[in-house]
């Protein structure tokens, strides 16, 4: 592995076994992600993409094939967010956002509290600490769950599909406040999605995978300025990465 890789994956083969058969879910896989860097994956539904999130933070182990991590074990130093917010529902939001430092960074509660509400404003959240997560609305929950994901400290994030649920409007404004939270805190950030817009919004480079057995395709690097509005969307280098990832997500790329 080359120096200065926080996180790559080498080689990597999975397969799981379903009754009397072998399903293949990954078949040589490489990947890396440079220190804080945003990296995502996108491919079809069940080609291994959750898969890999999984292998990477060391959930699970590989059939064959490596996960290295900053050189060194990753246990306790990878965050991973899954598509659900998972807020707990029997504690406010600003509970909720600090459970991040007092789990992640092993910080105190009251000191949690006090660092956590500090950030409430910077993700559109100001005025919402005494509220449940039952009171909120899909966005702020996101919200809510990324920046608690970000103030744990973990040098490495990984999120599957964490903006699913949302509808059209509200995800692409979230969108922009995990583009703002991810410039904040600069971790490296691993991100499976579905929508190729949010890959190029989000993402420095994007890998494509294939069908089940998952395999990298394509590697495709995301050069555009940041802060990335919403009218980027719309900028014609915007859409000629589309076009190439469409592509490359069609098998004729």
């Amino acid at each position: 592995m080359a120096a200065g890789r926080a996180l790559a994956a080498q080689g990597i083969y999975k397969t799981y076994r379903l009754g009397n058969e072998d399903l293949p879910t990954l078949a040589g896989v490489d990947l890396t992600a440079a220190p804080g860097e945003f990296v995502g994956l996108i491919g079809p539904s069940g080609c291994g993409k959750s898969t890999m999130l999984r292998l990477l933070a060391g959930l699970e182990a590989p059939d064959r094939g490596q996960v290295v991590f900053q050189e060194s074990p990753r246990l306790g130093a990878i965050g991973l967010m899954p598509q659900r917010d998972a807020l707990l529902p029997w504690r406010t939001l600003l509970d909720n956002v600090a459970l991040g430092l007092e789990l992640g960074a092993r910080m105190a509660r009251p000191d949690a509290r006090v660092k956590a509400r500090a950030q409430l404003a910077a993700f559109g959240l100001d005025g919402f600490a005494a509220a449940y997560p039952g009171t909120l609305s899909g966005g702020m929950r996101q919200r809510g769950a990324l920046l608690r994901t970000f103030l744990a400290g973990k040098p490495a994030t990984l999120l599957d599909e964490p903006l699913g649920a949302l509808d059209s409007l509200t995800r692409a404004d979230v969108q922009e406040w995990l583009e703002a939270a991810w410039l904040t805190f600069q971790p490296t950030v691993v991100l499976v999605t579905h929508d190729v817009d949010e890959a190029i919004f989000l993402c420095d480079r994007v890998y494509v995978f294939s069908r089940r057995p998952g395999r990298v395709v394509a590697e495709v690097s995301v050069d555009l300025p940041r802060p990335r509005p919403k009218a980027a969307r719309t900028a014609p280098a915007f859409v000629q990465l589309k076009e190439r990832l469409l592509k490359e997500l069609r098998g004729d790329g």
